[in-house]
């Protein structure tokens, strides 16, 4: 998809952001604009259920984020953050968060506060380990991590009791918490290409959908 010059990304960002002002709707795309910062106006969208700010050249996400509380679906994929706020942990009505491809080295404490999300996307960034809140997520059914720096996955996955997709290949995992096989409903995993030293006992007393190891 070719970019949009600089100023005529920021002029089609506003005219979208006026348009949805003016008739109250719920959805915002600003896909693709060449966007540097996330303009002001968006974060008094409080209507808002859907931001998508994909593939633009966003460096930060203003603390500001936290004001949009009926967000349901945020996308900040294909962007350049290298850290996130804490107050992404007051989206609490949001259920699916896209934060693939970007250069994030760590995620905010917080994030376990978003207890209705349901599909969280790292993929692609520069974790090297995960905030153990992440154990918090009673919602998630997803869980993307596929090439990141990941040496360790923190030993909590048992008390994500709807959790039935993980994928981590790609990563540097040398072994599997404890945890993983307690997780009730997890049938897809991904594992491969780590650095993991043998097969885990458990992975032969689940029954598995889909497993690559």
């Amino acid at each position: 998809m070719k970019p949009i010059p600089k100023q005529e990304g920021r002029i089609a960002a506003k005219r979208r952001i006026d348009k949805v002002r003016k008739s109250d709707a719920t959805k915002l795309s600003l896909i693709n604009l060449g966007l540097r910062v996330i303009p002001e106006e968006v974060f008094e969208l409080y209507q808002l259920v859907e931001l998508d700010l994909w593939q633009n050249n966003l460096t930060e996400v203003p603390y500001e984020i936290g004001r949009l509380t009926n967000l349901r679906k945020l996308s900040l994929s294909s962007n350049f953050l290298s850290n996130l706020p804490e107050t992404l942990g007051d989206l609490r009505a949001l259920e699916d968060l896209q934060l693939g491809r970007n250069e994030l080295t760590e995620l905010p404490e917080r994030l376990g506060s978003l207890s209705a999300l349901r599909v969280l996307s790292l993929g692609g960034n520069r974790l090297r380990t995960l905030p153990k809140t992440i154990g918090e997520l009673l919602s998630l059914e997803r869980l993307f991590l596929e090439s990141n720096q990941l040496e360790e996955l923190p030993d909590a996955f048992d008390k994500l009791l709807n959790l039935y997709e993980l994928t981590v290949y790609s990563n540097r995992l040398h072994s599997l918490p404890e945890s993983l096989s307690k997780a009730p409903r997890l049938s897809i995993l991904d594992v491969s290409d780590n650095l993991l030293e043998g097969k885990p006992m458990w992975f032969d007393q689940k029954e598995w959908f889909r497993l690559h190891h």
